[in-house]
């Protein structure tokens, strides 16, 4: 596992950053993902634990909150259950905020995210 860089935010930034992607993940995504991070599956993943989430790049997160995601439909599936996009209605900070949240909550061992990366990610075309 490739080594992770040191946090580039000072402790009361990242107290700030963390109540507000908690504030964030509460209105937000506890409904689907729960509380704790628990998910219901099958529909749901769990973020506690999650590997995608404690990965060195915040990408996959950080793409999924701005992006959303959909499984492709099935004939017996036609509307499976997905994930709404979150670029038009949250800023890069909160963006950053809530993803920061997610990674590092619930015994998560992720990196903070900053805004730039934000940033750059909402206008990076999906490869």
């Amino acid at each position: 596992m490739p080594a992770r860089s040191p946090p580039t935010t000072t402790v009361a930034e990242s107290s700030l950053l963390l109540r507000l992607g908690h504030t964030i993940y509460e209105d937000k995504c506890a409904s689907c993902h729960g509380a704790k991070g628990e998910g219901k599956p099958p529909h749901y993943p769990p973020l506690a634990g999650n590997q995608s989430i404690e990965m060195a790049s915040a990408v996959n997160p950080s793409r999924m909150v701005l992006k959303g995601g959909y499984p492709p439909g099935t004939a017996t599936n036609p509307m499976p259950h997905g994930m709404p996009p979150f670029a038009q209605s949250l800023s890069d900070d909160e963006i950053a905020a809530v993803v920061t949240y997610i990674r590092v909550s619930w015994g998560n061992r992720g990196t903070a995210v900053s805004a730039k990366e934000a940033n750059e990610l909402r206008s990076a075309p999906l490869q």
